[in-house]
């Protein structure tokens, strides 16, 4: 499974792909516009990631603005391969951060976030919630 990092913390984001390891390879971008980038490329190649995660206190766009951005290419995408008559696919996004304000969690689940992590993402958390989403190890 590929999985995409968003995190302005190089470490955070190191350290999250490595509990992540035995759900497959993490790519980590530290900037909302490298995430955009990212995703949209992975998607125009036909390799689309498998689970996001997102830090909400990203310095250029917010995780608010990204999980929207995402979600809205991913909408037309998914259009267009069903149209095509290709399969289609939701993409989890989980978004991991520091904030823990009910403001914060309240509009990350109203712009379609799949679950919310609040740092530092202890293993148990994230495993069950992986398991929810139906995303066992590899």
């Amino acid at each position: 499974m590929r999985i995409l990092i968003s995190d302005d913390d190089a470490i955070c984001g190191q350290t999250l792909a490595a509990r992540l390891r035995p759900w497959g390879p993490a790519d980590t971008v530290l900037t909302g516009e490298d995430t955009v980038r990212a995703w949209t490329a992975a998607l125009l190649a036909g390799r689309p990631y498998a689970l996001v995660f997102l830090d909400i206190g990203m310095p250029d766009i917010d995780g608010h603005g990204l999980l929207c951005a995402l979600r809205g290419a991913e909408t037309a995408f998914v259009e267009h391969r069903r149209l095509a008559g290709s399969p289609v696919r939701h993409t989890p996004i989980i978004m991991a951060t520091a904030r823990e304000r009910l403001q914060d969690v309240a509009t990350a689940f109203r712009n379609q976030c799949d679950g919310y992590l609040v740092k530092p993402v202890e293993d148990g958390p994230l495993t069950d919630l992986l398991f929810k989403l139906g995303l066992p190890p590899a």
